[in-house]
C-alpha cells in the first residue's frame, strides 16, 4: 500500500474504534516489552509521602525532584513547587486557578494568579531561628522552613494566597 492509502486506513479503523468505549490493542513486540517491567513496583511509596495541608483539608503529597526544584504532588492534580527557599507556584488548590510566587533580589514577594495581582509587598531576609528559619511578608503570616535534629527539613509552612491561611507541608 501506498503512504495515502494507509493513512486512509488508519482514518477508517480510527473513526470505526473511536465509537466503541473501551478498545485495546496488541502486538507482540509490546507484550514482550511489558513483561519485562515488574508487575509490583517494590518501592514503598508511603516512607516517602509528606502532608499537605491547607484551607482545612490534608492529603499525601510525593516530592519529585524536576529541574533543581521539588515538586509535592498528588494524583488529583496538586502541585505544589518548592525551590529550596520559597513555594514559587501552586496549581490544583484553588480549581484551575494557578498560583505564581515571585521573591525579587529586592525582598518584595508578588503573588500572582494569570495576569491578575493578588499580593506584592515586601519581606524579610530569612532568619535563623532554633528549629529552623523564618521569612515575615508584611500583611502575610510567617513563612517557615522547621528542621528536624539531622537538618533536614522536615515541615514548610507558606502564605500562598492573602485570603486563606498557611500551606503546609510536613513529613
Amino acid at each position: 500500500m501506498r503512504m495515502r492509502e494507509r493513512a486512509l486506513a488508519l482514518l477508517v479503523v480510527s473513526a470505526s474504534l473511536a465509537s466503541c468505549g473501551y478498545a485495546t490493542f496488541s502486538s507482540p513486540q509490546f507484550d514482550a516489552v511489558r513483561g519485562l517491567f515488574p508487575k509490583e513496583t517494590g518501592v514503598d511509596l508511603e516512607g516517602l509521602a509528606w502532608t499537605l495541608r491547607w484551607a482545612g483539608e490534608a492529603q499525601p503529597v510525593l516530592p519529585v525532584v524536576v529541574k533543581d526544584q521539588f515538586v509535592f504532588t498528588h494524583r488529583s492534580g496538586v502541585q505544589v513547587t518548592f525551590d529550596g527557599w520559597q513555594v514559587t507556584r501552586v496549581a490544583g488548590l484553588l480549581g484551575r486557578e494557578v498560583l505564581t510566587l515571585r521573591l525579587d533580589d529586592g525582598g518584595g514577594l508578588s503573588i500572582e494568579s494569570g495576569a491578575r495581582q493578588l499580593f506584592e509587598g515586601p519581606c524579610s531576609p530569612w532568619q535563623r531561628g532554633p528549629a529552623g528559619y523564618e521569612q515575615r511578608c508584611e500583611g502575610l503570616g510567617p513563612n517557615e522552613i522547621a528542621l528536624d535534629e539531622a537538618g533536614n527539613i522536615s515541615r514548610l509552612s507558606f502564605t500562598i494566597h492573602p485570603e486563606y491561611g498557611a500551606l503546609v507541608l510536613e513529613r
